[in-house]
C-alpha cells in the first residue's frame, strides 16, 4: 500500500475439518487463514477478510476471531450481509451505516457502477471509521478493495491450474 505491490504470495493445500455453516465460517477457514499468515516472512500490518467482523450476529465475525487469534488488526470485507438493516448506497462512493441490535457495527460501500454493495466491519483493533477509510483507500478498479481482488484473482488462477491437471 499505495501501491499494492504483492510481496508475497502463499498456497497451502489443507483438509478442512470443520463444515461450512452459516455464521461459523472462522471455524472452517480461520486456522488455514492463520497458517498462510504464519508462513509469511512479512508480516502485514493489518488484514483484510473477505468475510464479517463485527457485522455478525455474534458480532464476531471470521475477522474478528482472526484479529483476536493474531493479535492483529483486522478489517471483515464481505459481498453478503449477514445481520442488519441499512439502505442501499446509490452512487459510486457513498455509503450507509449498518445497525443490527441498535448499533452500528459496519458501512455499506458503492465500489463500483453496476455492482451491488460490499458490506466493511471492523474485526480487530481497528475503529468503524478507519475500517471504512482503508478499505477505500484500497478500491481501484474492481468491486472489491484490491488486496482482496488480488487473493481471490491468485486463488482463482491456482485452482484453474490445478483443474488441468
Amino acid at each position: 500500500f499505495p501501491s499494492f505491490v504483492v510481496k508475497e504470495l502463499k498456497i497451502i493445500k489443507t483438509k478442512l475439518s470443520f463444515p461450512y455453516i452459516s455464521t461459523f465460517l472462522a471455524f472452517r477457514e480461520g486456522p488455514p487463514i492463520i497458517k498462510v499468515y504464519k508462513s509469511f516472512k512479512s508480516k502485514p500490518d493489518i488484514l483484510m477478510i473477505n468475510g464479517h467482523g463485527i457485522a455478525h450476529p455474534l458480532f464476531c465475525g471470521i475477522a474478528s476471531h482472526v484479529g483476536v487469534l493474531l493479535d492483529k488488526p483486522s478489517i471483515g470485507v464481505a459481498q453478503r450481509i449477514l445481520c442488519g438493516k441499512y439502505k442501499k448506497p446509490k452512487e459510486v462512493g457513498s455509503f450507509s451505516s449498518m445497525i443490527y441490535k441498535k448499533r452500528i457495527v459496519g458501512y455499506v460501500f458503492k465500489s463500483r457502477e453496476g455492482c451491488s454493495p460490499i458490506f466493511i466491519s471492523p474485526g480487530h483493533k481497528i475503529s468503524l471509521k478507519s475500517s471504512l477509510k482503508i478499505v477505500r483507500s484500497c478500491i481501484k478498479d474492481h468491486k472489491l478493495p484490491e488486496p482482496l481482488h488480488l487473493a481471490h484473482h491468485f486463488a482463482n488462477e491456482i485452482r484453474n491450474k490445478l483443474k488441468n491437471k
